[in-house]
């Protein structure tokens, strides 16, 4: 993407629920946009990445998508 702003699609609302409250305990702040913003099948999670943001937690975050999304059979 070209905007700090990257949505990454989970499916389901449910499955988004999960994963951003997985992904919030280990500690990535993301925000998840469901339906009526979305179609219901189409809930994704909304990261903002800014300047401020060091290699180290942009690899941090990655890592966690990466485990979480693993876990949960989303990837």
């Amino acid at each position: 993407t070209q905007t700090p702003i990257v949505p990454v699609l989970i499916g389901s609302i449910e499955a988004t629920f999960l994963a951003w409250r997985r992904l919030f305990d280990a500690g990535v702040f993301t925000n998840p946009v469901t339906a009526p913003a979305v179609p219901a099948s189409q809930s994704r999670l909304r990261t903002s990445v800014m300047a401020t943001h060091t290699f180290d937690q942009i690899d941090f975050a990655v890592e966690q998508f990466a485990r979480i999304g693993r876990e949960l059979g989303l990837i």
